[in-house]
Order: C-alpha cells, then structure tokens, then sequence
C-alpha cells in the first residue's frame, strides 16, 4: 500500500511539472509579422463578407457581449447568404478521394 501511495505521488508530481508552463518563445510569436494562411482567410472573410453583412445587427446589440447577438447575426448571415446542398462542406468532403464515401 504504501509502495501504491509512493507511486501515485510519484506520477502526481511528474504530471505536475510536465504541464507546469513555461516562458514563450520567440518563436512562437511569429504570428505578428507573417500572416498564416487560415489566419489572413479568416481576416478576409471577415472584412469582406461577415462585416457588411451584419453591420445593422450592429447598431442593435448591446454593448456586452450577448450569445444571442451572435445567434442574430449569424441569422442576418445565413439569410443573405444561403448555401445549397450541391456546395456545402459536407458533400465536398465526400468527394475526396481517401476521405469521401466509397462507390
């Protein structure tokens, strides 16, 4: 029993200082001067299509962040942009090769 409790202890403290964090690197603010590729669609998509779209949910909300002016500006969204079933993610995804649905 005691072996138990010493062992248990034993994994308690390595966990502990496995997660324990550490000081960031240099290397992994490198986000501030070059864009990555998700990170500059993103912005993009951002400024070019969610933006405009819901600028007058906007002026409604409240100055808090509520769930649900996100709920209404996704609404605002999906009405101005309505996707079909032929162009959703999904069915692309089953069209890949490895991924998709087998014949």
């Amino acid at each position: 029993m005691k072996q138990l409790i010493q062992l248990i202890l034993t994994f308690i403290t390595i966990f502990m200082t496995a997660c324990s964090t550490s000081q960031p690197t240099q290397s992994s603010h490198n986000s501030d001067k070059h864009e990555g590729f998700l990170q500059k669609h993103l912005n993009d998509w951002l400024k070019n299509d969610w933006e405009p779209t819901v600028k007058d949910v906007d002026k409604n909300s409240s100055k808090r962040f509520k769930l649900q002016d996100y709920v209404d500006k996704a609404a605002v969204y999906m009405k101005a942009h309505p996707s079909d079933e032929n162009n959703s993610n999904v069915k692309k995804m089953e069209t890949l090769p490895v991924i998709g649905k087998q014949p």
